[in-house]
């Protein structure tokens, strides 16, 4: 019986964050300068910190942790794809981007999420 509950549980759990995870996909990739605007890029970088600590919890099912890898990893593409321009230098070649402190954030969270996804158990 006590199973049972806590089957439910998971996936009534696993239902939300899937549905939370579309939002988020939505709302990031058609109003992501708006929502820069209104809250800042910080605010993404906030939930990207939140959802490493979800990933980092012992407590964390493997359901809920993959949608979760699922959304850092979208929200780590956005914003380097809104943070690293390509840049053209006067002969028309690509130069590489100019280093943002940021990036290093962003590798850092790759990684992470690359290990606990592929390399965890």
């Amino acid at each position: 019986m006590e199973q049972n509950s806590f089957a439910q549980q998971l996936g009534a759990k696993v239902q939300f964050l899937e549905a939370w995870k579309q939002l988020v996909e939505v709302t990031v990739s058609k109003c992501y300068d708006h929502l820069r605007h209104i809250a800042g890029e910080a605010s993404l970088y906030e939930l990207l910190e939140r959802l490493l600590a979800l990933l980092n919890s012992a407590d964390t099912r493997a359901p809920l942790a993959d949608i979760a890898s699922s959304v850092l990893l979208f929200l780590i593409t956005k914003l380097r794809e809104q943070n690293l321009p390509h840049h053209l230098s006067q002969d028309g070649s690509s130069s590489p981007p100019p280093a943002l402190s940021s990036s290093a954030f962003l590798d850092s969270s790759f990684t992470l999420v690359f290990i606990h996804s592929y390399l965890l158990p």
